[in-house]
């Protein structure tokens, strides 16, 4: 697949979006909710509303267009998504996708299930790109050339050591603080 493929595949995605979580995914909405009970439907309608956004042709080329993409010899990348929000992992996927390399993903366990139904539908727009693909459960057992992963202050220390020979992305905890002045509504404590 050359990048005008790949642009009008994930542009293609985009269109199907269904802003309405729940209808757009099914049976796997509830699913992916009994695995992450801290996945809302608010939040997972963010996640995929903010996703189709990404993916309209217009914020792709206009993203794509700061780049040099050349035609590469495909890497094989393998990203560790983290599992906290709903659909995080995301990004790096289409990253490694939309260059031209090749996927192997390692799922969180907390969302695994909208990950893979995204990914489904990626292969139902053009069935070519199965072959960027591959998901892995062991990473003993896999074959990569670099490495993208998300996880804590203590996993990151351990993606350090273990793939120090690799080029790498390891991302740790971010933090963020809230203000509180007392004057909050029931409401606006319970959106904490």
């Amino acid at each position: 697949m050359n990048l005008k493929d790949r642009i009008t595949l994930f542009s293609s995605l985009g269109e199907q979006i269904n802003l309405d979580s729940e209808i757009y995914f099914g049976d796997d909405f509830n699913d992916a909710r009994i695995k992450n009970p801290w996945f809302t439907k608010s939040n997972i309608d963010i996640a995929i509303s903010s996703i189709k956004e990404c993916l309209s042709f217009d914020n792709i080329h206009s993203l794509l267009s700061n780049y040099d993409i050349p035609s590469i010899d495909a890497k094989r990348v393998l990203v560790i998504m983290a599992g906290n929000i709903p659909l995080v992992g995301f990004s790096d996927l289409f990253c490694v996708l939309i260059t031209g390399n090749r996927l192997v993903v390692k799922f969180s366990s907390k969302d695994d299930v909208l990950i893979r139904f995204l990914l489904d539908k990626i292969i139902e727009v053009d069935s070519r790109i199965s072959s960027y693909i591959e998901i892995v459960e062991d990473l003993v057992k896999s074959d990569f050339d670099a490495v993208i992963a998300t996880g804590s202050d203590s996993s990151s220390k351990y993606f350090n050591y273990y793939f120090d020979s690799y080029k790498k992305i390891i991302r740790k905890n971010r933090r963020s603080i809230a203000v509180l002045d007392g004057a909050e509504t029931d409401h606006e404590l319970e959106l904490l």
